[in-house]
């Protein structure tokens, strides 16, 4: 006689098909969801059957549910900038094309052209007014961007905790992904999807496509930190080489007699020419043959300096003093911003995580040529004096200076270069201990200001 071993069902949906009650009391189980990966996990220490059709309506359901929220607060925010024409640091044009590329889907190598402004202008605003947002004030848009949540299961989510919506997609089975963070005074949010790799105790996210973003989310935010998760976007990248890059290739007569009588443009020109001649690159053909090399080696640099950020963060400054400093960004980007990337970008080793500039001079101790062409690519893109980002001048003050130091007419001077940032604790000499006790001493200025006042 055959025995036959028929599991039970968990019932996902009911017949509505809405998230059936013991689906939903399984999402709000904190024991459940922080021990299990997935639901289809729980059901199988559980012993219990799942509806493949079911599962996949379910995950659709939640993915829904958040973008729909999403969209409404980028709309939102856009509304805000718009009526009260404060866009924010990277300003009005920057964040018109990071919102217009992502509403139109316009992939990075397409140029911007009028009547993609065209489109963009009426799209947003019939979005806008189909959402009941038209007829809010700055303060009400203000008002409605501070207080808003999220709605999911029965729950009310500030703002704040919307990282646990990231806990539900994962948990119904989803590969897609809710990054929530803030920048300066906003908070900005990221509905995508991309392939996930764990590095040096971060979970690294290379986010492949982002289907909703907040309008402060730019094109020139390459990567974003958070807690213990990375996430670097690819269409930034991708962005940032045909605009950057392969534009170079294009420029007619008037471009070009521009740049030679413009000193600033004319020096960041002449810095991506030595970059494109260290990949032995002269045409625009052969620069998109090698995209994939050129992308790796941007991904790499941006990634490395997001570690940089949790090695200072997590590992040099006292939490406070990270965080005063970081907080600061509620008035814009500011010197002691600055200095953060600046410490970030030279960070020192730390187990197996080191900063951009220590894994270049890593790099170039097997292959020259590559660190050569890496620091090149970085020189040329912390130079922001040719760009309407006026915000980011202060950093290009404080890297463009140091990285120049060690530039030789065929060569870089990396073993200099590795003598002046060796980090110390509690000591003066290298360049970084300087800088670091520099910002070390006006954080605690700071915070004995602050305490006073309290």
């Amino acid at each position: 006689m055959i025995k036959l071993n028929y599991m039970k069902k968990l019932a996902l949906l009911d017949e509505k098909q809405q998230p059936h009650a013991d689906t939903v009391a399984l999402f709000l189980d904190k024991s459940v969801i922080n021990r299990f990966k997935s639901i289809n996990d729980y059901c199988k220490e559980n012993k219990l059957s799942i509806d493949d059709s079911e599962q996949k309506l379910l995950v659709q359901w939640v993915e829904k549910t958040i973008y729909k929220q999403v969209i409404y607060y980028a709309h939102l925010m856009y509304h805000f900038m718009e009526t009260s024409n404060d866009w924010g640091p990277p300003g009005e044009q920057q964040v018109n094309i990071t919102f217009c590329r992502n509403l139109l889907k316009i992939s990075p190598s397409i140029q911007l052209t009028s009547e993609h402004a065209k489109q963009f202008s009426e799209k947003v605003k019939t979005t806008i007014s189909t959402l009941n947002i038209d007829s809010l004030s700055e303060d009400d848009a203000k008002q409605k961007l501070r207080l808003y949540s999220f709605h999911i299961f029965g729950l009310k989510l500030e703002i704040f905790k919307a990282t646990e919506l990231n806990q539900f997609l994962k948990f119904s089975g989803s590969n897609k992904f809710l990054h929530a963070g803030q920048y300066g005074a906003q908070m900005e949010f990221i509905f995508g999807y991309g392939k996930v790799k764990k590095m040096h105790g971060y979970m690294v996210t290379f986010v492949e496509k982002e289907y909703i973003r907040t309008p402060n989310n730019v094109m020139s935010m390459a990567a974003i930190i958070g807690h213990q998760n990375i996430y670097i976007r690819l269409e930034s990248l991708k962005t940032i080489f045909s605009q950057k890059w392969v534009q170079i290739f294009d420029y007619n007569e008037f471009d070009i007699l521009t740049i030679h009588s413009d000193p600033v443009w004319n020096i960041a020109e002449g810095i991506k020419q030595l970059v494109l001649e260290k990949y032995q690159i002269d045409t625009k053909e052969c620069l998109l043959e090698k995209e994939k090399t050129f992308i790796n080696d941007m991904s790499e640099t941006i990634l490395y300096h997001e570690f940089g950020h949790g090695i200072i963060q997590q590992h040099i400054l006292p939490f406070d003093l990270g965080a005063i400093g970081e907080a600061t960004k509620i008035y814009g980007e500011n010197i002691y911003t600055a200095i953060l990337e600046f410490l970030a970008d030279f960070s020192p080793c730390h187990q197996k995580l080191k900063g951009p500039i220590q894994n270049i001079i890593e790099i170039s101790k097997n292959d020259r040529n590559r660190a050569q062409r890496m620091y090149l690519m970085y020189l040329s893109d912390t130079w922001f004096y040719n760009t309407d980002d006026e915000y980011m001048y202060t950093y290009s003050d404080l890297i463009v200076l140091i990285l120049i130091r060690y530039l030789t007419p065929n060569d870089i001077n990396f073993e200099a270069l590795e003598r002046d940032m060796i980090y110390t604790p509690g000591s003066m000499t290298s360049t970084f201990d300087r800088i670091l006790n520099l910002y070390k001493n006006d954080m605690l200025e700071l915070k004995t200001m602050c305490e006073s006042a309290s």
